[in-house]
């Protein structure tokens, strides 16, 4: 019996590739169509789902209001921060003060007085500093006075400091904040309305914003609050868990390692009549084993590395979380690589020298 070294496994697994003897290109190229589809399709679905979050958040979705006069509590709205899947609160009054500038005196600004966790103004500052001294301005005041930040606007009572702009877009969200300024301001006074920023969505936690009112002056009137969102054309929450894990490629995973044990049994198959004859000759099992697997692992990480450029361009073009979107696509392309190993393992076991002339007749 011959007793190779067992160093020769990947010599002899390397001359067998170099010559197309385990047509090595052939099965790559099999695998990266198989799972390059599976990958990219995943990583295509989640990067819809995540840009299409990403919008909603954006256009203010995710921003729950509750309006009540003069009833809402700024200490207790600005504690809803500490609720698990609130990202922003902060409370708003509409005294309707209004700031007319030097440069267009008959088209005063709105100014509101807000907390300074509040959501518009949250990016824009430190959170939790209430002594910013200055205004916060959208940006089409910036526009129209040609506003930057760490400037002023020139008003009949002299400068006002404009500290941050805020983004407010024409998108179907309410329209009085588009031109205005917010003012900063302790958390202790009344306000008139509270403002969450849920995410992950949670109706459950929107209604938490009621805790927020105070009690009011006669128990026979209770307060007129309505609970509603900042941008109304979304006001239908969107549940971006429950859309992922109910998204139709999530089975691409389990199809990818599926696919990959194919292509590994197949891989071992076409070449039976060569392992037989390899046995016969003398060649330990364990050898042939070990050697076919090197094959194996050769052709799956050159398919391996082929797919994660398929799935790298859809997962680029995402509007966030391209890392995550990226991952998605590796799981499936590493559940095939573990298939096909798996497939070549479980041929390669069935391969017996006994088996040769029934091999040899059925080619």
């Amino acid at each position: 019996m011959i007793i190779p070294q067992w160093r020769e496994t990947t010599r002899e697994a390397w001359r067998n590739i170099l010559t197309g003897t385990s047509h090595a290109i052939r099965w790559s190229l099999v695998l990266v169509g198989l799972t390059g589809s599976l990958a990219w399709f995943d990583t295509s679905s989640v990067r819809n789902l995540v840009d299409t979050a990403t919008e909603y958040v954006s256009r203010g979705g995710a921003i729950w209001t509750l309006r009540a006069p003069n009833a809402i509590s700024g200490v207790a709205c600005d504690a809803l921060i500490q609720v698990d899947s609130v990202v922003n609160a902060g409370a708003l009054l509409s005294d309707q003060s209004r700031i007319a500038t030097a440069t267009l005196p008959r088209a005063p600004i709105p100014v509101y007085a807000v907390t300074p966790r509040f959501p518009l103004i949250a990016a824009a500052l430190n959170i939790g500093d209430s002594g910013t001294t200055g205004l916060v301005a959208s940006d089409q005041v910036a526009e129209r006075y040609g506003l930057e930040t760490a400037t002023a606007i020139s008003g009949f009572d002299g400068s006002i400091p404009i500290v941050a702009i805020y983004e407010y877009p024409d998108d179907g969200r309410r329209s009085d904040f588009g031109f205005a300024l917010l003012q900063p301001t302790h958390v202790s006074q009344v306000f008139d309305e509270c403002w969450i920023t849920v995410w992950p969505t949670d109706d459950r936690v929107a209604s938490l914003l009621y805790t927020t009112l105070l009690p009011p002056a006669d128990p026979s009137t209770p307060h007129n609050a309505r609970i509603g969102h900042l941008n109304p054309q979304l006001a239908t929450a969107f549940d971006a868990s429950g859309a992922y894990e109910e998204r139709v490629s999530r089975w691409a995973p389990l199809a990818g390692f599926m696919a990959g044990v194919v292509v590994g049994v197949a891989a071992v198959w076409t070449r039976r009549l060569e392992h037989s004859s390899s046995l016969h000759a003398g060649l330990p099992h364990s050898f042939l084993t070990v050697q076919v697997l090197q094959e194996c692992l050769f052709w799956t990480g050159s398919a391996a590395t082929l797919c994660v450029l398929v799935v790298a361009l859809p997962a680029s073009g995402s509007l966030a979380d391209t890392t995550a979107v990226l991952a998605c696509g590796i799981r499936v392309i590493i559940a095939s690589a573990c298939g096909s190993l798996l497939g070549t393992a479980i041929a390669i076991t069935t391969i017996r020298e006994e088996y040769l002339f029934t091999y040899f007749k059925a080619r």
